[in-house]
């Protein structure tokens, strides 16, 4: 399935809806389904073996060309998903998380609201002491928090939530995000079989 076909929304709706359609039980309804229609055309052409031989060709070469555009378009997503991780500082990805977040609230769009939330992150981060704070504004800018280097270096700041913003609304950032997120329902299943009472956390996305 082509890519194009992935609504251009934030990850829950690309969730809920695309993926949805691709979760096993749906699947293996529409194998029968195919299987189905298969044999159907499969035995109006069985007097016709010229046709019949057309249409087995077909099938094979259908089906090698899914695998290929599948393998294809997974490894470019994969090759996105790195290339987000090594070119862009854990600043501008947690940008992004904050733009899915909150894609229907435009009113939290403003560079304002952004800084407020890094900053709100980092102070998280220094009580919980959860990890290294790595989403601080860059060394150069000289700058302690987001809301400082708001005021000292706004066209900067500016510049790198417009990429942000953008990023996250892309077609291939909802998709890997829409992909890890069925991925994860997944896990939650089989967790829930084996352990009700366990949760699984939901997945981090770079």
């Amino acid at each position: 399935m082509s890519w194009n076909l992935i609504p251009k929304t934030d990850a829950e709706r690309a969730g809920d809806n695309w993926l949805a359609e691709m979760e096993p039980a749906k699947e293996e309804k529409r194998r029968k389904k195919l299987a189905q229609f298969k044999s159907e055309v499969e035995a109006a052409l069985a007097p016709e073996k010229k046709l019949s031989k057309m249409f087995e060709a077909i099938l094979e070469m259908t089906h090698y060309a899914g695998k290929v555009d599948g393998l294809r378009e997974g490894l470019e997503l994969s090759e996105y998903g790195w290339r987000i991780q090594e070119d862009k500082p854990p600043a501008f990805r947690s940008m992004m998380k904050y733009f899915v977040k909150n894609l229907r609230n435009p009113e939290k769009h403003s560079a304002e609201k952004v800084c407020h939330y890094l900053d709100k992150e980092i102070k998280n981060i220094e009580m919980h002491i959860t990890s290294e704070v790595s989403i601080r504004p860059p060394d150069a800018w000289a700058c302690e928090t987001w809301t400082v280097a708001l005021e000292k270096k706004r066209n900067n700041v500016e510049v790198l939530i417009s990429e942000a913003k953008k990023e996250a609304k892309g077609e291939r950032y909802c998709t890997l995000m829409a992909w890890r997120t069925w991925g994860w329902r997944e896990k939650q299943k089989k967790v829930r079989a084996d352990k009700p009472k366990e949760q699984l956390d939901r997945p981090e996305l770079f």
